[in-house]
């Protein structure tokens, strides 16, 4: 029998893909087609601003006047004259080609002083001498512009249902007499039924492509998403209910079986250790005298699991200044089922996560190891907090046969923006702290809690944090902490802790709470797991911008071009973006030849602005193999190039052509910033 938990999740973002790439071929289609008629329109206006130029031409310029007489029009160099235009109207294929001069007060009428149409075209024309009135504001505005404003070309593109002479495109220039000035203006008249059709073949080419692209990859991403997510957390779960029958370890690991570089990877392994860690502890117990050994030991490994799948490491994220960031979780025991996270969806949305599981103890750290790794994989197969919470909800009721539940605040920040969109499942309320206010709790909506009803549907809230803003939020080990007198910790006297520094950085504003928590409870033992986030927006004001590509010498172009593009808009000296590019040029293609090799992978540049030291800050990020080239000793260039060591001279040229370059390795990424100072007169 097919797993249901299986079927609904491959259905379910094979679905929500498919809607993607099908939202992204109908953009990509309706850009394509506009880009296209564009391109064809100027083709059209162009080859009618030539045939106008080329009649400028054959037509005697000083003597258009005679034109609008008879005796004018009898004379063999006007009737050879319109015998050529006529040639050119047909050799040309277009409609009309006419001359006219327009009445110079409003533009309103014009008079045509002769009008040569094609021997294929079926339409009235003007006598020489015919005056009409102008066929729209657009066509009196294009008069106005070429015999007043000196414009060298208009063009008018009629549709057919406006149109009695169909779609069509006119193009118009200036005839001047020998002294220069303005007399008349030709009009080039074109149809266009070759664009139409040539919009219709676009359209339909770009139909047939979407739509064999879409199958191609829904197939690809069908394939990938079994053999990536479905079928190994499927192996995961058929290892855990046999572990729990039989208790021996598998002849074969997860981590071998499991082959992913994700978080399913990471959960494959942390049941490995867990299954092992059981094992070392059922031996322990025999050997063990007492009762409290066994528990220490039992709590010891729980322990030390579930702070390895914690994000301990702070800052988290030193490459972005868009803010601050900070968290602790302590359990009442030795584990807890409390838990927070927090990972960039992409490089501009951080998704944040607190949640407190049911219960105490080992079941309930193995069930908040669950929560958190489906949690953080339905964040990053996208959709909005809601939308994540009511997948995750959905996934955990159908196997919850403990009857478990988690309470969760999820929250994803626009960094360059502040724009937070959240959903609570059940939690505590957050607090905000505006710049220039105090703590207040953020009532959002409530929805039930995940793990309790299977068909729940979260809601989506907005706000929108301002630089200087924070954003504290909790489980309920905070507010329900007890002091002898069994009296609680509470909400109001949290939010009154809090604005005690409202605006102190985050490490700083939990260490307070922190303290002031534990003056509270005294001798009191605690009874509930106490974990705390807190954020301080700073804004992205002074952020040029990233770029995200892959690590790849041909992409050394437009790494090159995208950095000059930041300097211009600091009107950075001319030699300052000179010197920084070079250091950048050898900083990528290093990246670009040693980060993954032999593999691929990609390299992330960010430009920042300090205004205080005029400087401007430039950030590489890969998550290649760990290495510090400025560790690299610096060449003697007093020795000749035959005395010298082979090696060193491309980051010494990174050196000389920086102010300063700091490198870090956080989170298995490598972090290289370079520092130049703009001259002082910038």
């Amino acid at each position: 029998m097919q797993n249901p938990f299986r079927t609904k999740l491959a259905v379910n973002i094979i679905v929500v893909f498919v809607l993607a790439l099908l939202l992204f071929s109908i953009l990509t289609s309706y850009i394509g087609y506009k880009e296209f008629t564009a391109v064809l329109d100027d083709r059209y206006a162009d080859n009618g601003y030539r045939i106008g130029e080329i009649t400028a031409q054959i037509v005697d310029r000083d003597r258009i006047d005679q034109y609008l007489t008879k005796e004018g029009r009898k004379t063999k160099e006007y009737k050879a004259a319109m015998e050529s235009i006529q040639k050119l109207a047909n050799h040309m294929d277009v409609t009309f080609i006419y001359l006219i001069q327009p009445d110079p007060t409003d533009y309103q009428h014009i008079t045509f002083v002769f009008s040569v149409m094609n021997d294929k075209a079926d339409f009235d024309h003007f006598e020489p001498g015919h005056v009409r009135e102008t066929s729209s504001e657009e066509y009196a505005q294009k008069y106005r512009r070429i015999m007043e404003n000196g414009s060298a070309g208009e063009s008018v593109f009629r549709d057919k249902w406006v149109s009695d002479t169909g779609a069509h495109v006119t193009a118009m220039v200036p005839l001047s007499n020998s002294q220069g000035e303005v007399i008349g203006i030709i009009c080039v008249q074109r149809q266009m039924d070759a664009l139409n059709a040539s919009r219709r073949r676009f359209l339909q080419t770009v139909f047939l492509t979407a739509l064999l692209v879409m199958l191609l990859i829904s197939l690809l991403y069908s394939w990938i998403l079994n053999r990536k997510v479905i079928r190994p957390i499927r192996t995961i779960s058929e290892e855990t209910v046999r572990f729990s029958r039989e208790n021996v370890l598998p002849q074969k690991l997860l981590q071998e079986k499991v082959r992913t570089k994700n978080e399913v990877g990471l959960l494959a392994m942390h049941v490995d250790k867990m299954e092992l860690a059981i094992l070392q502890y059922t031996e322990n117990l025999k050997t063990l005298t007492s009762e409290r050994d066994r528990i220490e030991t039992e709590l010891n490994v729980a322990s030390s699991i579930q702070k390895a799948i914690l994000p301990n490491v702070f800052p988290p994220f030193p490459e972005r200044d868009e803010f601050q960031l900070y968290a602790t979780m302590n359990p009442a025991k030795e584990v807890g089922g409390d838990f927070y996270d927090f990972f960039f969806l992409d490089d501009d949305r951080l998704a944040l996560v607190i949640a407190d599981v049911s219960g105490k103890g080992v079941p309930a750290a193995l069930f908040m190891m669950i929560c958190k790794i489906i949690l953080k994989n339905a964040a990053t197969q996208g959709g909005t907090p809601a939308e994540i919470l009511t997948k995750v909800n959905r996934q955990i009721s159908e196997g919850n046969q403990t009857n478990m539940f988690v309470t969760a605040w999820l929250g994803i920040l626009d960094v360059t923006n502040g724009v937070l969109t959240t959903a609570n499942a059940g939690h505590e309320y957050p607090a905000i702290c505006r710049a220039d206010g105090t703590f207040e709790l953020f009532k959002d909506k409530h929805g039930f809690v995940i793990g309790g009803i299977s068909g729940m549907q979260y809601k989506d809230e907005t706000l929108t944090l301002q630089p200087g803003d924070t954003l504290f939020v909790y489980t309920d080990g905070v507010t329900e902490a007890s002091n002898a007198s069994e009296e609680l910790f509470g909400t109001d006297r949290m939010v009154q802790v809090l604005n005690q520094s409202p605006h102190a950085d985050p490490e700083e504003l939990l260490d307070i709470l922190m303290t002031d928590l534990r003056t509270f409870s005294g001798d009191t033992e605690q009874a509930d797991d106490i974990t705390m986030m807190a954020l301080q927006y700073r804004g992205h004001k002074n952020h040029l911008g990233s770029l995200r590509l892959e690590a790849n010498v041909e992409n050394l172009e437009t790494v090159t071009g995208w950095l000059e593009d930041r300097m211009a808009l600091l009107n950075a000296p001319a030699k300052a973006t000179m010197q920084l590019t070079l250091a950048a040029e050898e900083v990528f293609v290093n990246i670009a030849k040693y980060a993954y090799a032999p593999g691929t992978g990609y390299v992330i540049l960010r430009a920042n602005y300090d205004p205080e030291e005029n400087q401007i800050l430039l950030t590489f990020l890969d998550n290649g193999v760990s290495y510090d080239p400025l560790l690299k000793e610096d060449p003697d260039t007093t020795l000749s190039a035959d005395e010298r060591e082979i090696g060193g001279l491309g980051i010494f040229l990174v050196k000389k052509n920086t102010d300063d370059a700091i490198y870090q390795r956080v989170n298995d990424r490598n972090i290289l910033t370079l520092k130049k100072t703009l001259s002082k007169a910038e």
